[in-house]
C-alpha cells in the first residue's frame, strides 16, 4: 500500500506515470521489534509493485528496520524515479 500511495503522488506530480521511464531506487523503513529480521522480505511486495508498474526497469533497493514511523506507520517508501524527456 505504501509503493502504491508513492506512485500515486508522483503520477500527481508528474502528470501521470507516463511521464516516469523507470525507478531508480527503493528505499524502504519497517517497524519493527528489535528482535525482527525479516525486513527485505516485506520490502519484496514493494519490488513486485514496481516491477509490475514498471517491467522493463530495475532499480537498487535498501530495506531498514527502525523502532517507530510518524503516524504509527508500518512501513514508509521512498523512491527515486528517472523521468522521460
Amino acid at each position: 500500500m505504501a509503493t502504491l500511495n508513492a506512485l500515486s503522488a508522483i503520477a500527481d506530480a508528474c502528470g501521470g506515470l507516463g511521464a516516469v521511464s523507470g525507478v531508480l531506487q527503493l528505499r524502504g523503513y519497517v517497524r519493527a521489534a528489535e528482535d525482527y529480521e525479516d525486513h527485505a522480505w516485506v520490502m519484496d511486495a514493494a519490488s513486485a509493485v514496481l516491477r509490475t508498474a514498471f517491467p522493463d526497469t530495475g532499480h537498487v533497493r535498501t530495506a531498514v528496520g527502525v523502532s517507530s514511523l510518524p503516524g504509527g506507520a508500518p512501513v514508509e517508501v521512498e523512491l527515486l524515479v528517472e523521468l522521460s524527456d
